[in-house]
């Protein structure tokens, strides 16, 4: 289990971990500011994004697929949590991944050319004739987009497919789940 300690909130990452709990949803984001009580996140290959607001106590979590990325879920999604409570972009710290690394996010011509027209050059890639996408970093353009701090952002580097002594992945064909878990204290 690796542990993130944010000044007041809590980020645990495992394999197995809590049940779920339920929260108030923000499209694709679930928040809650219930204390010792851990948001939980079940995925596979699919990049979990949890935050935490310094001076708001809230914490909050989401799931985030290619697409969901591409069409700028987690933007949209996060600029509405942060208007809806109120919170200064420069306190809220973001956790993003573990999830594939862009070697196993291979895309069309076509997708590749639509991230770029977006300004997210950076996380499009082209390598022997193959295009791929880096879904870390166009989580975080878009969540310093919103004025997050890059410091108030950590990338897990760890590839889900790569790292089977870690996690479990769908594209290597496992069917248990990963859980990503945040908790206040």
């Amino acid at each position: 289990m690796k542990t993130i300690n944010f000044e007041k909130g809590l980020i645990r990452v495992a394999n197995k971990g809590d049940l779920p709990l339920t929260g108030e949803s923000v499209k694709t984001i679930v928040t809650t500011m219930a204390s010792n009580h851990p948001l939980v996140i079940e995925y596979g290959d699919d990049m979990p994004v949890v935050f935490y607001s310094k001076t708001k106590n809230l914490i909050g979590a989401c799931l985030l697929n290619k697409e969901k990325l591409e069409n700028e879920d987690l933007k949209m999604d996060m600029k509405e949590v942060i208007a809806r409570y109120g919170l200064l972009s420069k306190d809220v710290c973001v956790y993003v991944g573990p999830s594939l690394t862009f070697a196993h996010v291979v895309v069309d011509r076509e997708e590749l050319l639509s991230v770029i027209a977006k300004g997210y050059t950076g996380a499009a890639k082209r390598t022997e004739g193959v295009d791929f996408v880096d879904l870390q970093v166009l989580a975080t353009y878009q969540l310093r987009a919103l004025g997050i701090p890059f410091d108030n952002i950590t990338i897990d580097s760890n590839d889900t497919f790569e790292a089977e002594d870690l996690y479990y992945s769908s594209l290597r064909g496992d069917r248990e789940k990963n859980t990503i878990s945040i908790c206040l204290n």
